[in-house]
């Protein structure tokens, strides 16, 4: 095994469980606020948010999973999926973002649980959770680009 496989085995490995984390944060986000807090009208975009974080996360999960596996060769494509979908995802959070950030700020909210700030939080979260679905999706396609040229004679 070359130094260079072994590093991105462990990388890989890594980033699996990085997801899983990630999953774990915000599926457990999403049932706190929506179960022991309560929901009122500002606790839904919290909610949301949250449950967006985990979906999000899952995204990177399959991601590094099918890498690990070596799956990506049969479905390059499908990396496109995956870019693009980091690309929108980043673009609802960071909009969501200073818009959450707007609107507690012009409500002069203090930092509890159900302001909307901790919405922002959670959209900010979502944005760094798109950002490596992106570039992660990017950096595999990449991986790839060669054997794609040979893929379409």
């Amino acid at each position: 095994m070359l130094s260079g496989e072994g590093a991105s085995y462990f990388l890989i490995v890594y980033r699996i469980i990085f997801s899983g984390f990630a999953i774990i944060i915000g599926l457990s986000g999403f049932i706190v606020w929506l179960t022991v807090l309560g929901l009122n009208q500002q606790a839904y975009a919290t909610v949301a948010y949250a449950g967006f974080s985990g979906v999000i996360a899952i995204w990177n999960f399959v991601l590094h999973l099918m890498h690990f596996q070596d799956l990506w060769r049969t479905w390059l494509k499908g990396l496109r999926i995956f870019i693009a979908a980091g690309i929108l995802f980043a673009a609802i959070s960071i909009v969501s973002f200073i818009a959450f950030i707007a609107v507690a700020a012009v409500r002069k909210e203090k930092m509890d649980e159900k302001s909307f700030y901790v919405a922002a939080i959670w959209s900010g979260w979502s944005a760094i959770l798109s950002f490596f679905l992106h570039r992660h999706s990017k950096k595999y396609r990449n991986e790839f680009a060669d054997l794609t040229a040979l893929l379409e004679f």
